[in-house]
């Protein structure tokens, strides 16, 4: 069966099936969905709402830019032979398995999730975010560009063969053991972590900040770079074959002026900052954290792995001529100007957002989800595979040249 255009919207529905040879801008708005099985051969730019879904069953030979938002979702099975620009949005999961052979750029937004199973082949471009999660295992043979934020995760176990810009936050992590074979770019930051066991045979710039740790072993042949912020560290085992560079850290700054011609693997931590300006025409792996800043200003050539966490920004200005896997949270944001000539997975998600324009020479699977928008204007000269998701929206205005 070939199926272009489909829209289906169901009060309620149970006991469906579908099994479709190719699948074009297929939309499913349900209230209630009992034992769906979808059997595709091939499906692109699907979008699921439903606010119950019990017992769903997927199976994809190829699928592209699909968006899930469900409100409770129980024992969930995917199975994928290529996955790109996946989006899952759920508050509530249970029993989820996922196994893939391929998976590009996956977004995963939970407020709770229970046995957590993932098995990847390949995975870039990874974003997960847990209120809370218990006994997740994850078996990565390649991993990049993977970002991890928990209020709490309990017996975490991760083996990577490969791993690239991993940045973990955590309030709250007890035992965990991590197994990596080689280690690029890590962050860590925890409020609290016990029992914390770590194998390297080689890592590169890594940085933790801990308010408590306890019971800490560390073992590494080789690493550089690395910058640690403790509050309280008790029993601490640190094993190097080499170590080069131990690094920095700021209560209070004000007027701050960065001009740099190339930059690599800058770490900031500040509890106040006033007045940044920053100049960069190469920077790659950038990790900005601030509680409060006020009138920021960035201007790059090329940036590569941006992660930025707000709790309060106001007035910045982000222009970029080439911008790849870039992720903002934001709290608060007033007075958002960004400008770009290229971006590619861009991935927003806003509390608050109050006078935004955003202008696009190109923009390729966009996702973006608000609570509260006001005053937005877009222009696009080309923009492909949109997803909005707003719960208030007032005066919208969106200008395409091609969509």
């Amino acid at each position: 069966m070939c199926l272009t255009n489909q829209v289906d919207s169901f009060t309620s529905l149970t006991n469906r099936v579908d099994s479709f040879t190719s699948l074009t801008n297929r939309v499913d708005s349900f209230t209630s969905l009992t034992n769906r099985v979808d059997s595709f051969t091939s499906l692109t730019n699907r979008v699921d709402s439903f606010t119950s879904l019990t017992n769903r069953v997927d199976s994809f030979t190829s699928l592209t830019n699909r968006v899930d938002s469900f409100t409770s979702l129980t024992n969930r099975v995917d199975s994928f032979t290529s996955l790109t620009n996946r989006v899952d949005s759920f508050t509530s999961l249970t029993n989820r398995v996922d196994s893939f052979t391929s998976l590009t750029n996956r977004v995963d937004s939970f407020t709770s999730l229970t046995n957590r199973v993932d098995s990847f082949t390949s995975l870039t471009n990874r974003v997960d975010s847990f209120t809370s999660l218990t006994n997740r295992v994850d078996s990565f043979t390649s991993l990049t560009n993977r970002v991890d934020s928990f209020t709490s995760l309990t017996n975490r176990v991760d083996s990577f063969t490969s791993l690239t810009n991993r940045v973990d936050s955590f309030t709250s992590l007890t035992n965990r053991v991590d197994s990596f074979t080689s280690l690029t770019n890590r962050m860590d930051s925890f409020t609290s972590l016990t029992n914390r066991v770590d194998s390297f045979t080689s890592l590169t710039n890594r940085v933790d900040s801990f308010t408590s740790l306890t019971n800490r072993v560390d073992s590494f042949t080789s690493l550089t770079n690395r910058v640690d912020s403790f509050t309280s560290l008790t029993n601490r085992v640190d094993s190097f074959t080499s170590l080069t560079n131990r690094v920095d850290s700021f209560t209070s700054l004000t007027n701050r002026v960065d001009s740099f011609t190339s930059l690599t693997n800058r770490v900031d931590s500040f509890t106040s900052l006033t007045n940044r300006v920053d100049s960069f025409t190469s920077l790659t792996n950038r990790v900005d954290s601030f509680t409060s800043l006020t009138n920021r200003v960035d201007s790059f050539t090329s940036l590569t792995n941006r992660v930025d966490s707000f709790t309060s920004l106001t007035n910045r200005v982000d222009s970029f001529t080439s911008l790849t896997n870039r992720v903002d949270s934001f709290t608060s944001l007033t007075n958002r100007v960004d400008s770009f000539t290229s971006l590619t997975n861009r991935v927003d998600s806003f509390t608050s957002l109050t006078n935004r324009v955003d202008s696009f020479t190109s923009l390729t699977n966009r996702v973006d989800s608000f609570t509260s928008l006001t005053n937005r204007v877009d222009s696009f000269t080309s923009l492909t595979n949109r997803v909005d998701s707003f719960t208030s929206l007032t005066n919208r205005v969106d200008s395409f040249t091609s969509l």
